[in-house]
């Protein structure tokens, strides 16, 4: 019981220990998002997904600027389509997007003004917890995109993949 609630532990001791503001959270997790022209402080983001990666015992991921690009495309068509399914259906499968012939994966959220209020929903969810906390996931994008005519206004994409492989099968960085 003791070894099960280590990782919800580290993870809640990690947040307290995350640089402050007076609501508790680092800026640019809290910075809001859903007006036009705001940018997503990347590097703070991804290190709150690390932390739950950590706590889960998952090594962390990197950015990967190709893959900021995709996932920052993919937040603009949902959010001009105002349909996640109508956006996918006219992008097409995330590993045909990427052209990759290893792991990749989309998460997509919607509605949220700020980083940390789209984590919580991607944590309270089990299968989008699992999904953040993939062990062959080496690299991350995110994007944000908000169109005040959407439904949901603020679109949020995060795309997962592996390292890609070279001929002879040893990983390159992408």
């Amino acid at each position: 019981m003791i070894r099960q609630a280590r990782p919800i532990f580290a993870l809640l001791a990690l947040l307290v220990l995350a640089a402050c503001t007076d609501n508790g959270l680092a800026p640019g997790l809290t910075a809001r998002l859903d007006s036009p022209g705001a940018e997503m402080d990347r590097s703070v983001a991804i290190g709150l997904i690390n932390d739950l990666r950590a706590a889960r015992g998952a090594e962390p991921v990197r950015l990967d600027p190709a893959l900021n690009v995709e996932a920052s495309k993919a937040a603009a068509l949902y959010a001009r389509s105002g349909s996640i399914s109508a956006g996918r259906r006219a992008l097409g499968p995330i590993r045909v997007r990427l052209a990759t012939k290893g792991h990749a994966e989309e998460k997509v959220s919607a509605g949220y003004a700020t980083f940390s209020d789209t984590f919580s929903g991607w944590r309270g969810n089990p299968g989008d917890t699992q999904a953040l906390t993939v062990s062959w996931a080496t690299r991350a994008g995110l994007g944000v995109h908000y169109d005040a005519s959407s439904e949901f206004g603020t679109y949020w994409v995060l795309v997962l993949a592996a390292e890609e492989q070279n001929a002879e099968g040893a990983g390159q960085a992408g």
